[in-house]
């Protein structure tokens, strides 16, 4: 008997113990780097259509005669006309005279959290305009912007925020980026 090779009962439980223990762990720090992995690709997604918006709304701006540029802060609108002629979008189909802008946006009602876009012929004529969304798409859990403001500065130069949010998965907690720059209308 002496020489019948084999584990014992308590050997087979203590090794089954420690494998078990061993793969608990593999599996918790597997879900702990899928859960950092699904996080970062959120925040870059928040990031990048932040950017993208930012991006649109200063080259906007940038071209927008500063005559014509008005802010209501109460709903965050800004209407702004781009000279005639001038070929950028969305005023990008010739002979170039629907040049007048309102972006707007608001924390509150069926477009919270949303930047539209309007465009017309005219000033007068954009409360009448169709409105589209530029940025903030907030369907299944897109990014959203969670502030947008322009302010006028004393030297002739606007100050441009835009935060973009995305909601963070199951716990709900937004992941928030922030933009922020100065914008030189034409004069």
């Amino acid at each position: 008997m002496k020489n019948i090779k084999g584990l014992t009962l308590i050997e087979l439980m203590i090794a089954l113990a420690i494998s078990s223990v061993v793969a608990i762990g593999v599996m918790k720090a597997y879900v702990g780097q899928t859960v950092v992995v699904v996080k970062q690709a959120r925040i870059t997604q928040a990031t990048e259509d932040g950017r993208e918006a930012f991006s649109v709304i200063s080259r906007l701006l940038r071209q927008a005669q500063r005559s014509s540029l008005s802010i209501t802060p109460a709903k965050t609108t800004f209407s702004f006309t781009i000279p005639s002629g001038l070929a950028i979008w969305p005023n990008n189909i010739a002979p170039y005279t629907n040049n007048a802008v309102r972006l707007s946006w608001t924390d509150q009602g069926a477009d919270a959290n949303k930047i539209l876009l309007a465009t017309a012929d005219s000033a007068a004529n954009l409360g009448a305009a169709a409105t589209i969304t530029l940025a903030g798409d907030s369907s299944l859990q897109n990014t959203q912007i969670a502030a947008f403001t322009l302010t006028d500065n004393n030297d002739g130069s606007y100050s441009l925020k835009l935060i973009s949010q995305i909601v963070n998965g199951a716990s709900q907690t937004p992941l928030r980026v922030s933009f922020e720059g100065r914008i030189l209308p034409r004069n």
